[in-house]
Parts: C-alpha cells; structure tokens; sequence
C-alpha cells in the first residue's frame, strides 16, 4: 500500500469533513466546535503537504490511519460530552456571544493593555536584546541572565495579544468609520507583534479572523466573496511564512538582529522567496509524526505506561519559583523520550500523543475529561462574570491561544489554569479594594471601575 497516497486521502477526507462540520455549526459555532475544527484541519492539512514533500514510504499506512482515527474519537468524544452539559454553559461559550463581549469591552483598558505590551517589547529589545521569543541558547552565548520577573511576564504577551487583536477586531465592525479604522489599525499593530513569534500564532489570527467574518455573515458562506476571503487569506500566510521563514534568525533574540534584516535582501524578496518555507516543512517533524514513533514504541513497551507520571511533572512545573524555590523543571520531551527510549529531539508535543504516552489507551478517558473540565470551568467563569466584559476578553484570549495551538504540552494545560487563577485573583482583588474603599470617598480613576466592571 502506498503510505503516501494514504496519508493525502485520509487528510484530503479530514479537510473535507472539517468545512462540512463548519457549514453545519456555523450559525451555533461555540469554542468546543472551534477546538474540535482546529483539531480537524491541523491534522489533515499538514499531513497533505507532507505526504506531497517527502517520501513516506517507511512509515506504516495502517498504523498511520490508525493514529488519525484515534485523535479525531478522542475530539469527538469530548464534543459529544460537553453537548450534554446544561445549556446555559454551552450558550456560554458561544462565539457569537464571546464576540459581543469583545465587542463591549471598554477600548481604553484595551488600549492600556496593549500599550503595556509595547513598552515590554521595547524594554525587551533594547535592555536584554530580545525581540519576541526568548533564545535561551543564543542568550548563555553572550553571558545574559534574564531576571525572573521578565521570564515571568514575557510568557503572558503572546495571550494578552491575542487578547487585544480579538477585541480590536470585533470593535472595527462597529457603524462609525473614524472609530473601524483605528480599531482596524490596532488590529494590525497586535498581528504584527503576533507575527514575531512565529508562524504558527500569526495563522490562529487569521484563523480568527475568518471564523469571525463567517459567524457575522447572516448569508450563505458558500458566496464568492467568502470563498475569495479564504483564498487571499492562504497566499498572504504562504508570503508570511516565507518572510518568516526567512527572518526568524534575526527575529529571534539577539541584540543585532535589526541590523542583521536591514543589511539583507528586502522584505519583498524575503516575502516571494518560497525555498525556506517548503526546507522547514521538509524537515520538520509533523505532529502525526510523533504520535506515531510514539505509538510503535509504546507497543513494544507497553508495560512502562507511567500512569499520571507526565501530569503530575507538568503541575510541578507550572509552580512558580518564588513559591517553591528548589522545585525541578522538568522536560517532558526528554522525559518521554526516556521514558519509551528513542532518540531525545525537540519533538511537536501535543495532548493526544502526551495523554497516549502518560496513560496508554486510558486516554480515550482522561484527555477528553480534562478538556471537559477546562471547557466547563471557563464556562462558569463567563456565566458569573459577564458584567465585567474586560475580564471575560481575558479569558477568552488566554484560553483560544491555547485551544487553536495544537502543538502543546500537558504543562501549557496547567499554565492555562495558572493563568486564569492569576487573572480572577487579581480582578477580585481590584474589586475588592474599589468597593471597600468607597464609602470612605476617594474619587478612584473611572479607568479602575471600567477594568472591574463596577
């Protein structure tokens, strides 16, 4: 059997079914169709461009079909799980409804949020030399230590971003053209920033960005200016992948990368040159990839299953340091790697190969129950904080950018929680202090009673 012609049917069918589920849920679209979309699209669409780019004539077509149909159960099943829960929480995570809170959400907290996000960036850029992500390797080189309260609050930026960019968004749809072009604008700005981090986050923008024209649209989708919308949408990503492709070096952190890119070709040439993009997806492992050298060697293993081993190390990792100052980071690829003894790699990590490798087919339990309880635990906090859209936008954003990225680890799950704890900590502590303090008369900034919804 032709591993290759299997892996571009099987993924051309995923990609099917994924814009047949669209045009059935796009008027009730809610953030588990997205997640279990995103789930779709990501495995069909990298799986057909590597079977068109290398040769997969050692990789086993069974097994292949096999690990896709395990991964789309696992979506289904938390799908089919979360759609018995009481409507109010389903209604709750609807994306027409999460839009209309970004659209409420008052513009100067907005604009405060994002213009905290550039004055990281610059401090960023000028005092440790880093522009987007953090190249420990490159930094250990130049002899730079960065402090913990950077490392802390960079990894926020990314989120808060995404933040920013979804209510600018549903804020430009607004009547008035003075008020669509600066949110427009702003738009933009936060995709551009975006953009710096890498391939990747710049498509979950964009990904965004349709499914919010789409559940605006109250016409067919299936119109032409729709379908030119997609279209334009893929060949402006392929030139971003290029230039990106083409950058990244000097994107990543290192005190002369601008006059690195000033000194090369221009961006125009970096934007049409296509050989940097289709070398990274020749060699770079694709996700299936790994579930798959997972699965072959767990099967000659099977024994070793660990348990809970990987979530009980992600839950330590995500502890902070200034609470538990001898705690061990761990590495989970390292561990995993050990673990089912292949060769250590930066592997693309995802939940469906992390729930295989720490519970075996107990999985088809566990990973569909802990997004249950991510989705149920979200939906609560909209549910009882929906007077405070500025809160909610937050929510919304820290956990979309966890949702549509596909490539992540048990331990980006705890940092999820960990992040939202933060963020409802400190609401109720704002909160808190405005309401208690009122009676004693100070006139607090309105700024302050908008960010808490007082």
């Amino acid at each position: 059997m032709n591993t290759n012609l299997t892996v571009q049917v099987i993924s051309l069918v995923l990609l099917s079914l994924s814009i047949l589920f669209g045009l059935g849920r796009w008027r009730h679209l809610n953030l588990v169709d997205l997640y279990f979309l995103i789930v779709i699209i990501f495995f069909g669409l990298y799986g057909f461009i590597d079977a068109l780019l290398n040769d997969l004539k050692f990789y086993d077509p069974v097994v292949f079909a096999f690990i896709i149909t395990w991964i789309i159960l696992l979506a289904i099943i938390t799908w089919a799980i979360w759609h018995i829960f009481p409507a109010k929480n389903i209604q709750a995570l609807n994306l027409r409804y999460l839009f209309f809170l970004c659209e409420r959400t008052d513009g100067s907290v907005i604009l405060i949020i994002f213009g905290c996000i550039l004055a990281l960036t610059i401090i960023s850029f000028y005092k440790f030399g880093v522009i987007s992500r953090i190249n420990f390797a490159e930094l250990e080189q130049f002899n730079i230590v960065l402090p913990y309260w950077f490392t802390s609050t960079k990894g926020f930026v990314k989120s808060s971003l995404l933040c920013v960019f979804i209510a600018s968004v549903a804020k430009s749809a607004v009547k008035m053209k003075w008020k669509r072009v600066f949110w427009t604008s702003v738009a933009i700005l936060a995709f551009a920033l975006t953009a710096t981090y890498g391939r990747r986050d710049a498509l979950i923008l964009v990904f965004l960005f349709i499914i919010f024209k789409f559940i605006r649209s109250k016409k067919n989708l299936l119109i032409a200016k729709n379908i030119i919308l997609v279209l334009v949408s893929i060949l402006l990503m392929f030139g971003f992948s290029n230039l990106f492709q083409n950058t990244r070096r000097m994107l990543s952190s290192s005190a002369g990368s601008l006059r690195s890119l000033a000194s090369g070709k221009n961006l125009i040439n970096y934007t049409l040159d296509a050989d940097a993009t289709l070398s990274n997806l020749r060699n770079r492992m694709v996700m299936w990839k790994f579930n798959y050298l997972l699965f072959i060697n767990q099967e000659k293993a099977y024994k070793v299953v660990p348990y809970g081993m990987c979530l009980v190390k992600s839950f330590e990792n995500t502890v902070p340091k200034i609470l538990w100052p001898r705690k061990k980071d761990y590495d989970l690829d390292y561990e995993i790697a050990s673990l089912y003894k292949f060769q250590l790699d930066d592997y693309p990590s995802n939940n469906f190969a992390s729930a295989q490798a720490d519970f075996g087919y107990l999985s088809i339990i566990i990973l569909p129950l802990q997004m249950v309880i991510l989705f149920f635990f979200l939906s609560t906090l909209i549910i009882y904080r929906k007077r405070n859209p500025t809160f909610c936008v937050l929510v919304i954003g820290f956990s979309l950018q966890y949702l549509l990225n596909i490539e992540q680890s048990l331990t980006d799950y705890f940092l999820l929680l960990r992040s939202i704890i933060i963020i409802f900590v400190s609401h109720g502590i704002l909160t808190f202090i405005i309401k208690s303090t009122k009676k004693f008369g100070p006139n607090h900034p309105d700024i302050f009673k908008k960010l808490v919804g007082y």
